[in-house]
């Protein structure tokens, strides 16, 4: 009748140990929550100004590629392309608490074909969301033959 009476005595003996395993374990975790965590951040070798770059570039990618559709949804009745390799930051101003991006975009259609350079100037706040300063359309590309079903109208200064 008391056959498992040996076993069930040390299920007492294991959850105590277990218990204060575990009380000891928190209170470590506890004592180092307080302590300020210092995190020192190394630069690399790869991380370059050309890196920087390109990573203003991709993050401006869906404001960028927003304001290349509205200003050339007067000439083609799709949405172009842009690849961010394509493009290039032209500068980086803080001015404040404000900093003002400019990018140089070449839009595309079809698999790598420029239709023109534009040049958009962006504000950034502290809230990382940019704000369109402004746009200039500085020269457009003669667009090949294929593609004629999309224009609705030629853009300007088509260069030769």
């Amino acid at each position: 009748m008391f056959k498992n009476s040996k076993r069930l005595k040390s299920i007492p003996l294991a959850l105590s140990i277990a218990l204060i395993a575990n009380s000891a374990l928190l209170t470590n975790v506890y004592a180092n929550s307080n302590q300020k965590t210092e995190i020192k951040l190394k630069s690399d070798n790869n991380t370059t100004d050309k890196n920087k770059n390109e990573l203003i570039i991709d993050l401006l990618y869906p404001s960028i590629k927003n304001q290349i559709n509205s200003y050339y949804k007067d000439y083609f009745n799709i949405d172009l392309e842009v690849f961010s390799y394509e493009n290039s930051l032209v500068s980086v101003k803080k001015d404040s608490y404000l900093l003002e991006v400019t990018v140089d975009v070449v839009p595309q259609i079809g698999p790598h074909n420029p239709v023109g350079l534009d040049r958009i100037t962006f504000t950034v706040g502290i809230f990382g969301e940019p704000k369109l300063k402004n746009y200039e359309h500085i020269k457009s590309y003669k667009i090949p033959e294929i593609y004629k079903d999309y224009i609705i109208k030629p853009l300007p200064n088509i260069e030769k």
